[in-house]
């Protein structure tokens, strides 16, 4: 329409009809979770809890609070060494931003059929620390990478995302001098507590990356005199708090023990990821995985599940495979939060019954067993002026080309040119079914081989089969 246009009359006030975003929706994080979560500068109240007196406070711009304040207590930088030669050069994997949209891992409600954009927020973030080293790290670019059309790593020179770093050999031992003044005995406990406990330092905490436990504590008053407060640990354990102090941050015990248990390494620390595929590419992201077992239900509350068939159904014992939201943390078991589904594929996919899909195996991802070579995502399809013209003066020029003889050592081939090219007819279909038969060639042969012949029994699904598989 003109811009100046304030009422459709006639249909040449029409120009086009498109698309277009009406408005935003969604609650500000800061009036979502409790009041007592907000740091003090945002409360306006006037008053502090015990962190913001011990470590200072300067109130945002624009925010009524408590005037500004220094810190009671103040780190200085954490020195190593002779540790200059002592470092490695790595490729990172990539970092994500996360993503406080995903209801399932964000909200807190234990039952997940009525888990919704209105159940309370979690309220916490853990980063775990990993037993794994060498070339299954991590943090390594070739374990959590960036992956091409087919499923296969794209390595770093032809993407943006990843970094190089210098990482800290492990093992070494630094010094770290914290100055503090006019502490109360419950308050100096309290920084003891902190102390007691693992450290996560520096960048790529995600990763696993800066892990340190504190191993001694030495005390110097303004006098120059020195105590040891702390039990030292000789077995690399953490530090023990002497009976006083244990007592002062009593009701902080539950607190410190969830802590301690997230802290304890684990195998197989990863992004969640998983595959879907379809006849064009193989998608291998945290967003397949996020889509297939922790999306919300498109009606209603509650996240979807994976409806079973065949072989999945067999195993599972079950007709549906509940979705996962983030498992709460358990001090006795490390695995207590442990996420299933990493890198696996759907495959025996029925998609007939429009209400929902039936999943026959899942299987680990394997490039080489479950990924074709002519695997593409093609340009935009989508209807536009454009694509009609295109597909318009393609069938009036069309022409089917004869096949040339098929051999054994050139099927895979015309096959991978015939659905490049476009999708070959039913008639084209039935020959490359008939050579294979010939060949000896089932869809039990392989997974690459069964994925083939499924494409060409779907083209001549009205037909009879001519390889007469179930």
């Amino acid at each position: 329409m003109e811009k100046d246009c304030t009422r459709i009359t006639r249909g040449a006030d029409v120009k086009s009809i498109q698309w277009s975003r009406w408005g935003r929706c969604g609650v500000a994080l800061k009036h979502t979770i409790p009041p007592q979560v907000l740091p003090d500068s945002m409360r306006g109240d006037g008053g502090v809890d015990m962190v913001t007196d011990l470590f200072g406070q300067i109130p945002q711009k624009g925010i009524a609070a408590a005037g500004p304040f220094a810190a009671r207590v103040r780190p200085g930088n954490l020195i190593f060494l002779d540790a200059r030669d002592k470092t490695t050069t790595e490729t990172l994997a990539p970092l994500a931003a996360p993503h406080p949209g995903c209801t399932a891992f964000y909200r807190d409600q234990e039952n997940l059929d009525r888990i919704d954009g209105n159940s309370p927020l979690k309220g916490y973030k853990v980063y775990r620390n990993t037993r794994e080293r060498g070339d299954h790290a991590p943090w390594k670019y070739s374990v959590q990478g960036v992956y091409q059309e087919q499923g296969s790593l794209k390595m770093p020179a032809q993407q943006k995302l990843n970094k190089t770093a210098e990482l800290l050999n492990e093992g070494l031992t630094g010094k770290l001098r914290i100055s503090f003044r006019a502490l109360e005995a419950n308050e100096l406990a309290l920084l003891y507590a902190a102390c007691s406990v693992d450290w996560k330092l520096g960048g790529g905490k995600p990763l696993g990356l800066g892990h340190c436990r504190v191993t001694k504590i030495k005390m110097i008053d303004e006098d120059g005199n020195d105590s040891i407060p702390v039990e030292a640990s000789e077995t690399g354990e953490n530090l023990k708090l002497l009976p006083g102090d244990l007592k002062r941050v009593a009701h902080l015990e539950k607190r410190i023990d969830l802590y301690r248990a997230s802290q304890v390494p684990v195998d197989h620390l990863r992004y969640p990821r998983a595959v879907k595929q379809d006849k064009n590419i193989s998608r291998r992201a945290g967003l397949s995985w996020f889509a297939r077992h922790a999306s919300p239900r498109k009606t209603g509350p509650g996240l979807e599940t994976i409806w079973t068939r065949g072989e999945l159904q067999q195993k599972m014992n079950a007709t549906q495979i509940r979705a996962q939201a983030l498992p709460r943390l358990d001090a006795a078991d490390r695995t207590a939060d442990l996420l299933y589904g990493y890198d696996m594929v759907e495959l025996d996919v029925d998609t007939s019954d429009r209400k929902q899909r039936m999943v026959g195996r899942m299987e680990t991802f394997e490039t080489a067993d479950h990924a074709l070579p002519d695997e593409k995502a093609g340009p935009n399809t989508s209807q536009n002026r454009g694509t009609r013209r295109a597909v318009k003066s393609e069938r009036s020029h069309e022409t089917d080309k004869p096949l040339p003889e098929i051999t054994p050592d050139n099927i895979v081939t015309l096959i991978a040119e015939a659905f490049n090219q476009k999708t070959p007819t039913p008639e084209m279909a039935g020959k490359f079914l008939e050579k294979l038969r010939e060949l000896g060639i089932n869809r039990k042969k392989s997974n690459k081989w069964g994925k083939r012949v499924k494409l060409l029994e779907d083209i001549i699904s009205k037909e009879p089969d001519p390889l007469n598989n179930p």
